[in-house]
């Protein structure tokens, strides 16, 4: 664990003292810099190896989500977005919850929750057709409760689920822009995920309640992608991302 903490730690500040990094140099301009906007749908599939409770138990978390995605070029280097939306998520395996008055086990259920996030890209140096980029991204999801009914024969109740977790990604990419209205990346990921699963449960008047916490098994990864212009004002935007997790992220946006 000890080691883990210390690759997030030297990735964190290798990816802040990139960023911190001047772009390469362009000619002084007197006039205001254009502020470009976007904005459009993003789809994410994603499946990430986990270790559930203090016996940290393998299983593997599977989340989809749909949202909206708004970009802004501040400069012509940086750029910074929020993404809003939907999200349906799972365990692989079952998750048992065996300190509560009456054991319980979630198998297979899928949960529904809302996602928000916000992601910076910045070009640190560029050579040619070549530059280097940082990115990272920052997303938090929130599941809505999921109950469940408890019919005994003596007794009747419910059980209710809820589950938050984040996720941050870090990226440090090598970018070849020399085609025709396509760009190609790729590089090394830290990417982590940690969260909390919840359950609530009342028979009559017995309460109880019991947390499992979870973190990602694999922190360092690969992601590539690809970036195309259709037009003046339509781009398409395709990533995969490796080793950490299994992920295919595909946004179509509209540049205004």
């Amino acid at each position: 664990m000890k080691n883990k903490s210390f690759l997030i730690v030297v990735f964190t500040l290798i990816f802040i003292f990139s960023a911190a990094l001047p772009a390469q140099e362009t000619p002084k301009q007197t006039e205001t810099p254009d502020v470009d906007y976007r904005a459009g749908l993003v789809l994410g599939y994603n499946r990430a190896d986990v270790k559930l409770g203090d016996a940290e138990l393998e299983s593997t978390l599977e989340y989809t989500y749909l949202g909206i995605q708004i970009d802004v070029d501040l400069m012509d280097f940086l750029t910074v977005g929020v993404i809003v939306g939907y999200n349906s998520n799972s365990f692989k395996d079952p998750v048992d919850f065996n300190m509560l008055p009456l054991s319980l086990r979630v198998d297979g259920e899928r949960f529904n929750s809302m996602m928000f996030g916000a992601r910076a890209r910045a070009e640190v140096y560029s050579w040619k057709d070549f530059s280097l980029t940082a990115e990272g991204e920052l997303s938090f999801y929130k599941r809505f409760k999921t109950e469940f009914p408890i019919q005994l024969s003596i007794a009747s109740g419910n059980a209710v689920i809820r589950n938050t977790f984040t996720q941050i990604s870090l990226d440090l990419l090598v970018q070849y822009d020399g085609f025709t209205n396509f760009t190609v990346y790729g590089g090394p990921q830290l990417n982590l995920i940690s969260g909390n699963i919840i359950a609530e449960e009342t028979i009559d008047a017995v309460n109880g309640e019991e947390k499992l916490s979870y973190s990602q098994k694999n922190l360092l990864g690969l992601t590539a992608g690809i970036f195309y212009e259709l037009g003046d004002h339509f781009d398409v935007y395709a990533k995969i991302s490796m080793l950490s997790k299994m992920s295919l992220t595909v946004s179509f946006m509209y540049v205004f």
